[in-house]
Formats: structure tokens, C-alpha cells, sequence
């Protein structure tokens, strides 16, 4: 017996209350019987790709609630369920209507994860697909769990050409999502592993590490990226930054923070994640080398995806481990199969190898950095001197903007809300302790908007924004 359920990594309901839950309605719709014996903790965190931890909460809650029982050395059983008898059932399920929530109806959404659609080169791709597709029928079987040696090299080549990134391609595994390789680190690294994170950060990066019951310290940035003396006076043994352009303040790390910091993983069984998820979109000034490429003492994870530079659906990003922490991952998860179809991982390999991938990169980089410039000059043109002030506009794609007026950033967002924009608030990416800025500051994600739509949704930003004091 084992249990197959998807959990929601977005939502805030811990997993092993998803998994509790789960499980009651099995009992509940006769699926587990009495006295079945459920998985043990161990094969079922296995199964599921969860902590062990995460099973035991899950099974502690059904025991005090009666729904089953634990017999020693043997393993947790089902008790009797009787379902309560209804006398008088007066509603109809036919009859109850639905209450979902009202999302507002947006026509522009300055979000951090959109890309240009109208630029993606859907033919090229199609045929490379298609022709992947037709003449590799032994792409239909299972190939390595780390992803196919092809793409894996590639991507090797890749990222030390332009990211400065020193690996091997027995040292990265590709995987569907950052979100399924942060599980996989998560297990990794221990359960006594503590993770220092940026504060204001990826807020799903946070919920990811909760739900998988870490530890996390937030750490305070400033305009140099994380604060070394914050980290240092804490426990933390992994710090999770994203040095070339953090998230969502957009600083860049110097190489003396960047120095420094590896210099604090060097001094014990220490570790950082480099986060390297828009390090392609850079507008002004050399691109910064990854902080992997500098690492001498084998301490950088080095974590990068392609959704941003292809297209947030092909769910393609890679790991790249250090070899103690490869040799582990090779011990202990070679029973895995890659979570990426072969037919997409090759694709993928001809698209970079026949040297599209670069080209489409050229061009992309070049309409942000207009839409970008576009953009900045809308605000400036429609709104006072002293009233804005923008910041991290020199890379990724997306900047922010402090706005002076008589509003609060709640009030900003709200009063965009009601003339069909939706806009994010830095405060939303604060994990505790959020000091509350003087200036009420705003992430705008232009990646996903037209000119034309920048426009239109700035004339109308600006009806609701400049107001009297």
C-alpha cells in the first residue's frame, strides 16, 4: 500500500496537514479500510519525496484523533470509521453554489515572473521539437537521472562561457523546477542544516524551506547584497543568496562582500546556494561572474532555471553540487528518474547547440532593456522629480519604484487595483521583521507588458497616483 497526492507547494497549509488530510479522506471514502496497515514513515517519505518529519506530524495527528492506532514494532493501522448518519438532510449538493473568491479582473500586470511571449521563437522550436519527436523513438524509454549527458554538457559549456561557472557535467542535475531542486537540497543537507536567507527575498524560496520544517534565519540586505556581520553572528550553516542580482531589491554583491562571504562557508561545514535565476539580463557594464566560479574550497551550490530566458512553462532548471554533495545525492537518490522528458531535455540540447538559444537571448536582452528604458522614461515624464525614485534597473527584469505622495504602499496597490493593474509591494517579500520603509516602494515586473501597454497602464497609474496632499 502507498499514497499518490500532488501537495501544493503555494499554499500555506503545511504538508503534513495536506498529507493528514489526505489521508482522512481516504478513510473517510473507504479507500483504507480498517485495520490496513499504512506506509511506514521511512517508505513513505521516500515515496513522496518528503522529510521523514513531515510523515511522522502527519501520522501524530491522526493517532490523537482516533483514526488509527500504532502497535509496536509492527507499524500504525486503520481504525473503524463510521461515517455520522444524517436524519434530515434538507440541502441538496445540487443546490449549494460555489463560493469562489472574486479575483479582480486585471488588463496589466507588472509582475516579476512574465516573459515576452510574442518574442519566443515558437517555429524554431516546433521544428527542433518535432524533429526530436520523430527520428529518437529511444527517447520514449527512461534515461539518466540526472538528465540526459548531452544536455548536461551543454548547459556545462554554457554556463563557463558566460556565467564563469567551473563544474563538471557529473556535477549538475536537471530537474523540473527550482522548486523540486530545493526539495532535493533540502534533503541533501541534512535535518540540522539552518538556512540564513535575504530578507526581502523570493517569498515561495522561504515557503519551500518552511514546508520542508528548516530552520530559516532571515538576514537583512543593503545595497551590496546580504549583510556579512548579521550572517556571521547567527548558527546558519547555509546561506541562500542570489548575489548577481538580488531578489527583489536588484543590488549586486561586490567582489569584496563576495570575497568575504565565501570565506565565512570556508571555515567550517558550511555552504551557500547561489541563486542565479535572471543573470542573462544584464544592461549596463560586463556581466558579473557567478560566485561558483570563484569558490575554491568546493562550498558553492550553484541553482539557475531557464524560465525567464525561454519561457516560465518549459520547466527546465538545473543544480549544480559540489563533488561531496554529488557523491551523496549518487548514494542515496540514485532510485530517482529526472522529472524532465527526454523529448524536451533534447530540444532543449539542439536549440543551444545549433546556437538559437544565444540568439534569442541577444534579442530578448535588447527588447527589455527597451521596454525597461521605455518605461523609466514614462515615469519620468508623468510623474514629479521628487515624487518617485527608482532603483535595481540596471539588470533582470524588473525594477523598483518609491513613490512620495500623501499614499501607503497598500493604498498604491489598492488604488491601481481599481483601474485594473495589478502591482506587488516590497513589504510582500519580507519574511519577518519587515522595517517599514519611509518611502512606500513598489516591484515592477515589465517583462510581460507591450510598449503600448506600459503606456496605457502608466496614463492611468498616473490619474490615481498624483494626488493633492
Amino acid at each position: 500500500m502507498n499514497f499518490t497526492l500532488k501537495f501544493n507547494l503555494q499554499s500555506d497549509i503545511p504538508l503534513y496537514i495536506q498529507l493528514y488530510n489526505y489521508i482522512i479522506s481516504e478513510i473517510k471514502n473507504g479507500k483504507i479500510i480498517e485495520n490496513e496497515k499504512l506506509p511506514s514513515k521511512k517508505a513513505l517519505a521516500a515515496h513522496l519525496n518528503i522529510s521523514k518529519t513531515t510523515i511522522e506530524n502527519a501520522y501524530e495527528v491522526l493517532l490523537s484523533e482516533g483514526y488509527i492506532k500504532s502497535i509496536p514494532r509492527s507499524g500504525y493501522y486503520v481504525l473503524k470509521y463510521d461515517p455520522p448518519i444524517v436524519f434530515n438532510n434538507e440541502i441538496n449538493s445540487s443546490t449549494i453554489t460555489e463560493n469562489k473568491k472574486q479575483l479582480p479582473n486585471y488588463k496589466y500586470r507588472f509582475l516579476t515572473n512574465s516573459v515576452d511571449t510574442k518574442n519566443f521563437p515558437f517555429s524554431t522550436w516546433a521544428k527542433i521539437s518535432k524533429n526530436v519527436m520523430y527520428n529518437n523513438p529511444d527517447l520514449l524509454y527512461i534515461g539518466e537521472n540526472c538528465g540526459d549527458e548531452l544536455l548536461r554538457k551543454e548547459l556545462i559549456k554554457y554556463l563557463h562561457e558566460y556565467r564563469g561557472v567551473i563544474s563538471s557535467p557529473n556535477n549538475i542535475i536537471i530537474g523540473a523546477g527550482t522548486e523540486y531542486l530545493l526539495d532535493i537540497l533540502c534533503q541533501l543537507l541534512g535535518k540540522k542544516s539552518i538556512f540564513a536567507l535575504e530578507n526581502p527575498c523570493y517569498i515561495n524560496n522561504y515557503k519551500i524551506l518552511r514546508d520542508n520544517d528548516k530552520k530559516i534565519i532571515p538576514i537583512s540586505v543593503d545595497n551590496n547584497g546580504i549583510i556579512l556581520s548579521e550572517l556571521e553572528n547567527t548558527n546558519a550553516n547555509i546561506a541562500y543568496v542570489t548575489p548577481s542580482h538580488q531578489f527583489p531589491t536588484g543590488s549586486s554583491m561586490p567582489i569584496g562582500r563576495r570575497t568575504a562571504l565565501l570565506n565565512w562557508a570556508a571555515t567550517s561545514d558550511k555552504y551557500i546556494i547561489e541563486d542565479d535565476y535572471d543573470s542573462e539580463f544584464r544592461y549596463t557594464g560586463r556581466p558579473i561572474p557567478a560566485l561558483q566560479g570563484l569558490d575554491q574550497n568546493n562550498k558553492v551550490i550553484y541553482i539557475g532555471t531557464l524560465s525567464r530566458s525561454i519561457a516560465p512553462s518549459i520547466r527546465i532548471a538545473y543544480l549544480i553540487l559540489p563533488d561531496k554533495l554529488m557523491q551523496k545525492y549518487k548514494n542515496n537518490f540514485n532510485y530517482r528518474s529526472s522529472t524532465v522528458s527526454r523529448f524536451e531535455q533534447h530540444t532543449l540540447y539542439n536549440f543551444m547547440a545549433n546556437g538559437h538559444f544565444a540568439r534569442h537571448l541577444n534579442k530578448i536582452r535588447n527588447i527589455y532593456k527597451q521596454k525597461k528604458e521605455f518605461l523609466v522614461k514614462l515615469f519620468k515624464e508623468h510623474f514629479p522629480k521628487n515624487m518617485i525614485t527608482i532603483t535595481g534597473e540596471n539588470a533582470g527584469l524588473h525594477f523598483l519604484i518609491s513613490i512620495k505622495n500623501s499614499m501607503t504602499e497598500k493604498e498604491l496597490i489598492k488604488s491601481a487595483e481599481t483601474i485594473g493593474i495589478e502591482i506587488r509591494g516590497l513589504s510582500e517579500y519580507y519574511i519577518t521583521n519587515h522595517k517599514k520603509h519611509k518611502i512606500p516602494t513598489l516591484v515592477m515586473g515589465y517583462s510581460g507588458l507591450t510598449e503600448t501597454e506600459l503606456e496605457e497602464a502608466i496614463l492611468l497609474l498616473k490619474k490615481v497616483w498624483l494626488v493633492t496632499k
